[in-house]
Parts: C-alpha cells; sequence; structure tokens
C-alpha cells in the first residue's frame, strides 16, 4: 500500500510540474476566441446578421495575421473547434464537414465563454476637440472624466489647443469617446 501511494504523490508532481505557461501569441488567440464567441451569441441572440457576416470577416481576418506556428496545437485545435461550432449556425454544412474532418463525432454543444480572457485593463479612448479628432489616449478600464482630462492636459500635442481658450463644455462616452468644446 505504502508504494501504491508514494507512485500516486510521485505522478501528481510530474502533472504539475508540465504546465506550462501561456506564450503571449497563444493568450491573444484565446482571449480573440472568446471575444468572438461572445460578439457572435449576442448577434445571435438580437438577430443582428448583417453585424454577424462582419463577426466571421473579423475571424478570417484576425487568423490570417496570427503566427499560428507559435501556438500549442491542443489549444489551437480545441479553439478552431469553437469558431467552427460558432459557424455552424450560418454555414452549417460547411462546418459540419469540417468538424468530421477532425473527427470529433461526439456531442457538439455552444462553447462556453471564459469570461477572464476577455476582459480588458485598458482601453483606447478617442479624444475630440469640437468635434473633429485629434488623438488616440490608453488608460485603465472605468476611468473617470477628470484624469482623462488630466491626462489630455498634461500631453504636449494638445497644449496648443487649450492656449488661448478655455474647455466650456466635455461630452465623455465612458471607456470610448471624449469630445471636447472649446
Amino acid at each position: 500500500m505504502l508504494i501504491n501511494k508514494k507512485k500516486k504523490n510521485c505522478h501528481l508532481k510530474n502533472k504539475k510540474k508540465k504546465k506550462k505557461k501561456i506564450s503571449l501569441e497563444e493568450n491573444k488567440f484565446l482571449s480573440f476566441v472568446n471575444e468572438i464567441i461572445d460578439k457572435v451569441t449576442k448577434n445571435l441572440e438580437s438577430f443582428q446578421y448583417n453585424v454577424l457576416i462582419a463577426n466571421f470577416h473579423e475571424i478570417y481576418n484576425f487568423l490570417s495575421k496570427i503566427k499560428i506556428n507559435e501556438i500549442n496545437n491542443l489549444i489551437l485545435l480545441e479553439n478552431y473547434l469553437k469558431i467552427l461550432i460558432i459557424f455552424n449556425s450560418v454555414v452549417p454544412h460547411f462546418s459540419s464537414e469540417c468538424i468530421n474532418d477532425l473527427e470529433r463525432k461526439h456531442a457538439i454543444y455552444w462553447p462556453i465563454i471564459d469570461v477572464s480572457k476577455i476582459q480588458k485593463k485598458k482601453r483606447t479612448i478617442v479624444i475630440q476637440i469640437n468635434g473633429k479628432k485629434r488623438g488616440l489616449i490608453t488608460c485603465d478600464v472605468n476611468t473617470d472624466e477628470n484624469k482623462i482630462l488630466e491626462l489630455i492636459e498634461s500631453e504636449e500635442q494638445y497644449k496648443k489647443y487649450f492656449e488661448d481658450e478655455a474647455i466650456k463644455k466635455t461630452i465623455y462616452v465612458k471607456d470610448r469617446l471624449i469630445n471636447l468644446i472649446l
């Protein structure tokens, strides 16, 4: 009995050691797949088929740019299958054929979204001055309007707009855009 327990413990330790860190490219891929599943699900539920087709174009563009050889084959196969499953809602014959080629004959369910991969910590906010786009600024998610104004006023490229005039009004769309009326 003691020998078996020791072997089991040794086996468990080896499994823990085998865990590999996810590379930057794999993380980007996993994040994209989860985001696109979320988008497609919402667009299907709200019957926005034109946006759904745009999502499929987005998938194509992303997959054509990503470095597939830097992604673990298991992660790639698992997430490619998820993409094929979401394609099944629009082009069922094509996706079913691809799934059969992958030899996946078991029951197919709608992919579950990993929310931890979707949540972004940074946002890019469009800066408009008098309705014209003047630049972009990156800040944390849920940054309040006053902090964004401080960031804008501290950057050199925007100081020329504030030299002679004061801000009369600000229009702030949270995590997307800020428009300063001078």
